[in-house]
């Protein structure tokens, strides 16, 4: 189910990597208001675009700058999931698996 509530913000974030036989979740977000975003690589071999993001910000292109996971948290988390076209990687909102919120 897709939330189109713009004040929504996903707590968890997973990045997912597509190679020829396989699905990898390759890294995961994380977002609360106290320790705002915290990153965990899970495969080091994909996980750099989510390493990327972390370290440079997610592209905002109808704003035509990044946003940084330290200087709007919320933001980061929801521009994670805003629609783009890659081929080998994908982000999934899966908040409602989370089970310490």
């Amino acid at each position: 189910m897709e939330n189109t509530d713009t004040e929504y913000t996903p707590s968890v974030v997973s990045l997912y990597a597509v190679a020829p036989a396989s699905r990898t979740r390759a890294a995961r977000f994380t977002y609360d208001a106290t320790s705002g975003v915290q990153l965990e690589l899970l495969d080091p071999d994909w996980g750099d675009l989510a390493q990327t993001y972390f370290e440079e910000g997610v592209p905002l292109d109808r704003e035509q700058r990044s946003v940084l996971p330290g200087a709007e948290p919320a933001l980061f988390m929801r521009a994670l999931l805003q629609p783009v076209n890659m081929s080998y990687y994908y982000f999934v909102d899966e908040s409602a698996s989370d089970s310490s919120r």
